[in-house]
């Protein structure tokens, strides 16, 4: 079965605004798409731990250390709500794109 394309933009605007939709990207996707680097997602962390990220900064030791001083699931929530907030905007800007399109 195929879905037109006006059909197809309602129901993902739907999905969308309902968070029920979420983007499953690959390695592809850089951070020119406006999606964050490990650093980025991590400089909330880094603030809490009074930590100036560099370009020497080692993410993952920066990440246990987050997770030793506030729990893993507060580091997971950190990340999620980072990835989150950019998928959304992601998904307006796709959208955007699309209906601009629909002829």
């Amino acid at each position: 079965m195929t879905i037109g394309k006006d059909d197809f933009i309602r129901f993902y605007a739907t999905q969308v605004q309902s968070d029920d939709m979420s983007l499953f990207l690959g390695a592809g996707i850089s951070a020119s798409s406006g999606y964050p680097t490990w650093s980025k997602l991590l400089e909330p962390c880094a603030k809490l731990l009074n930590i100036e990220i560099t370009d020497s900064t080692n993410l993952f030791k920066l990440s246990q250390y987050y997770a030793n001083q506030y729990g893993i699931s507060e580091l997971k929530k950190v990340i999620n709500n980072n990835i989150n907030i950019l998928n959304k905007r992601f998904c307006c800007k796709v959208l955007n794109l699309l209906s601009n399109k629909v002829e």
